[in-house]
């Protein structure tokens, strides 16, 4: 097999992830066997054809937290989380406060609206 076009893919968003942060709002501690069977599949798709080959569409990629854009690049994106130093398999890195979101949005600390 050398390609991959997956519908629906929003079905595999609850892949497991490693991390200390734990009761935070929209980071859940949920996995799915079924995701992490498609996490493998996609990974061997990606392995015979040099980081491509796989094509995910769904109507909602990402509904409600960082944890699914996390998800979403580390099926199809895994070679770019590795070199901006952002883990493949552990979320401290990608949600951590300083992390890639930090400057682009902040949490006002008055009114409680999201400024950036």
């Amino acid at each position: 097999m050398d390609r991959l076009f997956v519908d629906e893919a929003h079905y595999f968003k609850n892949l497991f992830y490693i991390s200390k942060m734990t009761r935070i709002a929209g980071l859940p501690q949920t996995a799915s066997e079924r995701a992490f069977d498609m996490y493998l599949k996609v990974r061997h798709v990606q392995s015979v054809n040099g980081g491509g080959g796989v094509v995910f569409a769904t109507g909602t990629p990402i509904a409600n937290s960082m944890a699914e854009m996390f998800t979403m690049q580390r099926y199809l994106q895994p070679e770019d989380l590795k070199k901006h130093n952002l883990g493949l398999d552990n979320g401290c890195m990608f949600f951590r406060r300083d992390g890639p979101f930090a400057a682009a949005f902040s949490l006002c600390c008055f009114c409680h609206r999201w400024t950036g």
